[in-house]
């Protein structure tokens, strides 16, 4: 005869038991190390104190609504999943720091995103967003956007509004063309945006950087100048240009080399 299970608690502990998990009412961390193929509906109501949820191996294809009732959760982390898109209710995590669907198929990030104003650090890379996420450009608590190896081809002229921005990767998508603005962004240190066949030319204020200290540009074959603000970025000493258009001899020639040296 089979178990009848007569509350969510029972549920739950029955479907961590597959991954020799232990259910506590009060757990805070949760970290799933193997495949897990599903994730409960009732998820999200079974974890009121839940801090941090991380798996790095899934099956899974959505994630339930009642993930946004985990109001104190701080990191998820979610990768190698079949998720294409996030449910709304995900913008109920008002206190989540870290956000991060690595290789996933993710599709398109939903406008709920808006709400989370604590998040600092967030990663949709390798995945299939085939347009740039407007919403992210209205979380300006991100010091951190990690949009690596998706379809888009475009960034948002609106970049600028991520004024605490200390981080972005941009590389392996299809852009041509990066905006103007993303050089008002005075606090970014670390800019990647390699792999970007279609890119012939930096902004031309790029100089404005001015807290700038790695640029990779690897990849790029088609860019094949620098712009003379270039030379102005007085705090790079990370310059990465590997089989771009970029020669060293017109760097020698063009540009001063001193800040990175």
């Amino acid at each position: 005869m089979s178990k009848v299970f007569t509350s969510k608690e029972d549920l739950i502990t029955e479907w961590l038991r597959k991954y020799n998990i232990d259910y506590e009412e009060n757990m805070e961390k949760l970290e799933i190390k193997t495949n897990i193929d599903s994730i409960p509906d009732y998820f999200g109501f079974c974890f009121p104190h839940l801090v941090s949820f991380t798996n790095y191996s899934s099956t899974i294809t959505e994630l339930p609504e009642s993930i946004g009732e985990l109001i104190n959760i701080v990191m998820l982390v979610l990768c190698s999943s079949k998720i294409k898109k996030l449910p709304v209710s995900i913008g109920n995590l008002i206190n989540l720091k870290q956000l991060n669907f690595f290789n996933g198929k993710i599709t398109e990030l939903p406008d709920s995103l808006i709400n989370l104003t604590n998040l600092e650090f967030l990663r949709i890379s390798q995945n299939d967003i085939s347009e740039f996420p407007e919403v992210v450009t209205n979380i300006p608590s991100l010091t951190y956007l990690d949009l690596y190896f998706n379809k888009f081809k475009s960034i948002s002229d609106n970049i600028d509004n991520l004024t605490n921005l200390t981080g972005l990767d941009l590389s392996k998508n299809n852009v041509a063309v990066l905006p103007d603005s993303l050089c008002n962004l005075t606090l970014l240190k670390e800019l990647v945006i390699s792999y970007n066949s279609s890119l012939k030319n930096l902004p031309s204020s790029i100089g404005n950087l001015i807290s700038l200290k790695s640029l990779n540009i690897e990849e790029n074959k088609n860019l094949k100048s620098l712009p003379k603000s270039f030379s102005n970025l007085k705090s790079l000493h990370n310059f990465q240009y590997r089989n771009s258009g970029i020669k060293k001899n017109y760097l020698n020639k063009s540009v001063s080399l001193e800040s990175f040296k």
